[in-house]
């Protein structure tokens, strides 16, 4: 967008800051409208389906993009309107990204906002923040989903490490995780707790497309991290896990028993 900036810039002589701050308002204009089409694609229900397949979209539009849209269309017309208007007028700082977490932020408070309040237990707010209230060693389980991206990924040993101090000794994380950065993921959490093993979670309906891999996902991964402590000799946690392979036309599935912490999950 720089060179397009100075190119037209020079060709109209126009000022390349306009130009910057007339193309990203138009940009963030033109995918807030992308965004509201691509959420009308998928029909709510039980799997989920698409109206128009994978292979019918285009290549440039990755899964990253599309969610990118697709929250800048979930704001309110109002916040984002508001953005367009900074972006034009020089009262925003011509970053993309930041415009993209921001967006974020507002739509996860919009959800948080529906959770009702008064119900017993909950606790709203960062975990980073709001984790502080946990008392040490209280916590029988944390299972915890992320985001996907990759600005995203320090939450990962973030939450294995407030995991370290409010688990039970022997307490367990689970954590959902993009295959991407699976290695990123273990290294972090590693720091803080044992590996104990990585689940998969089968998806139903269509898979998706990641086209930067050429790959079609057939199932999430979900991490598993244990803290230290815990007796593992009385009991073993028996674990279904479906290892999925081809073989001609054939799979199965395998039974793995592992050892159970002392603490009830």
């Amino acid at each position: 967008m720089v060179s397009l900036a100075k190119l037209w810039a020079g060709k109209f002589g126009a000022k390349e800051a306009d130009v910057m701050r007339s193309a990203l308002a138009a940009r963030l204009t033109l995918e807030r409208r992308l965004g509201e089409f691509l959420a009308k694609l998928v029909r709510r229900g039980r799997p989920k389906e698409k109206v128009i397949p994978d292979d019918l979209l285009p290549e440039w539009l990755t899964k990253n993009a599309s969610s990118a849209a697709q929250t800048l269309a979930a704001t309110p017309k109002h916040w984002f309107d508001k953005v367009v208007e900074d972006v034009l007028s020089g009262d925003r700082r011509l970053n993309v990204k930041e415009i993209y977490l921001e967006a974020k932020r507002i739509v996860a408070g919009m959800a948080a906002e529906e959770i009702p309040r008064e119900a017993e237990g909950i606790i709203l707010g960062d975990f980073r923040e709001a984790g502080r209230d946990i008392p040490d060693e209280s916590v029988a389980l944390v299972f915890t989903d992320p985001p996907y991206d990759r600005a995203s990924l320090e939450l990962y040993g973030e939450a294995a490490r407030l995991a370290k101090r409010v688990l039970l000794p022997g307490g367990s994380m689970l954590a959902y995780a993009p295959n991407y950065a699976l290695p990123d993921v273990f290294a972090s959490c590693r720091e803080h707790l044992t590996y104990w093993w990585t689940l998969a979670v089968l998806h139903s309906g269509s898979h998706a497309l990641m086209r930067e891999y050429g790959v079609r996902v057939g199932y999430k991964p979900l991490v598993w991290f244990r803290k230290a402590g815990g007796s593992t000799s009385s009991r073993s946690l028996r674990i279904r896990l479906r290892a999925i392979w081809k073989r001609g036309s054939t799979s199965g599935s395998r039974e793995c028993s592992r050892p159970r912490p002392s603490s009830r999950l």
